[in-house]
């Protein structure tokens, strides 16, 4: 059973989706996180690391678990979008990256009517009893490529802008919970989630089978996220352009969206945003 968390400020019980106490309004930490960072979770996922690096080391990769767990050191959230999705995003400090849940529930737009939708949502509401409406999704990567089924331009947000309030999931968890625990009334297995700076631990002990004596960096890139194969980052809140550092954008092979480019690098630029661009094949 999760032990009860007591507010530090006024003693009050604040239950498991609240990050503010319900009595004096304490900040009490971000649920996805404090979830990630319950004893049962921690320990779970230290016993599958352990068991990882005992793995690789007695098939003779030892090394490259290890290079490839400090080479997630450096991982960041990324989130893909469309290019006029990224425009628009970009264009002023007021517009706010918002999840499906916010955008549907303002009116601005309908739910699809699709079996994904349903059990995205059923999926969500299980991890994320009681504050689902406030998680948004990213993807771990090692070079910046999100998963582009989302949208081909990768928005990179800030470690600084996320840290406090990021967990992260073994893989996509519409497919976990189809695969691992399809049942609704039983809970998620512990072990497969973590808070921000466990990543790269949550990481090593999932590549491990995957891992090669001769793996490198690059491949490490795809290791990590190949098409649908990606660690799932959870996100409490939304955020905005001052939450990205860099952007990665296919190469324009049109006029028009040349166009859309350039004054997406001038709105960059004019509004000193410092973020980095790059185009990619």
């Amino acid at each position: 059973m999760v032990p009860k968390l007591m507010c530090p400020t006024c003693g009050m019980h604040v239950r498991a989706h609240e990050k503010d106490c319900p009595a004096c309004l304490t900040f009490c930490g971000f649920p996805n996180v404090r979830k990630a960072e319950q004893p049962e979770e921690v320990g779970e996922l230290e016993s599958r690391y352990r068991l990882a690096g005992a793995a690789a080391a007695a098939r003779g990769r030892e090394a490259v678990f290890l290079a490839y767990e400090s080479a997630l050191a450096d991982s960041a959230s990324v989130v893909c979008r469309s290019l006029d999705q990224v425009k628009v995003l970009l264009s002023a400090d007021s517009a706010v990256y918002t999840n499906f849940y916010r955008q549907r529930s303002s009116g601005g737009r309908r739910a699809e009517d699709t079996p994904i939708e349903t059990q995205r949502e059923t999926t969500d509401v299980r991890m994320f009893p009681s504050y689902h409406e406030n998680i948004h999704f990213a993807a771990l990567s090692l070079n910046g490529k999100g998963v582009l089924a989302y949208g081909a331009c990768c928005l990179v947000l800030k470690s600084a802008a996320i840290a406090r309030r990021a967990s992260v999931f073994w893989e996509n968890s519409v497919d976990f919970c189809n695969r691992v625990c399809p049942e609704q009334t039983k809970p998620i297995p512990p072990g497969y989630c973590a808070p921000w700076p466990m990543r790269a631990k949550l990481a090593a002990a999932k590549a491990e089978p995957e891992l090669d004596a001769q793996s490198t960096r690059e491949e490490f890139s795809l290791i990590l996220l190949d098409g649908n194969r990606f660690i799932e980052v959870h996100i409490y809140g939304p955020f905005n352009r001052d939450s990205f550092d860099r952007l990665l954008l296919p190469r324009a092979s049109t006029r028009a969206d040349r166009a859309m480019v350039a004054a997406v690098r001038d709105i960059i630029r004019k509004d000193g945003l410092g973020i980095g661009v790059e185009e990619y094949s």
